[in-house]
């Protein structure tokens, strides 16, 4: 019997054969490091940058920054500057019948 002449050589198939093993190694190690660098960014936000990204969100939800001991006299002096003016003013404001 004649060899069929559509079939592919050994060295043909060989090489097929180191090419898809290649590949599919060069996906598999692609893969690995791809999840490698988005588990690494995952914990970096979830886990180091937790309280820096809760605060922002809740600044961003509320328009009111979060209020922290630093700035918390700060706060307190102008609440009650403002309440001091406002009833100033109100007694100032005769009164209508």
């Amino acid at each position: 019997m004649a060899s069929n002449p559509r079939r592919k050589s050994d060295a043909a198939r060989r090489a097929n054969q180191v090419i898809r093993s290649r590949t599919v190694l060069v996906m598999l190690l692609l893969g690995i490091v791809t999840f490698a660098v988005l588990f690494w960014k995952l914990y970096d936000i979830q886990i180091r940058q937790h309280s820096v990204l809760q605060e922002k969100a809740i600044e961003q939800q509320t328009g009111v920054p979060v209020i922290t001991s630093q700035n918390a006299a700060q706060l307190n002096q102008v609440v009650t500057d403002l309440l001091e003016g406002a009833a100033a003013d109100m007694s100032e404001m005769p009164e209508e019948k």
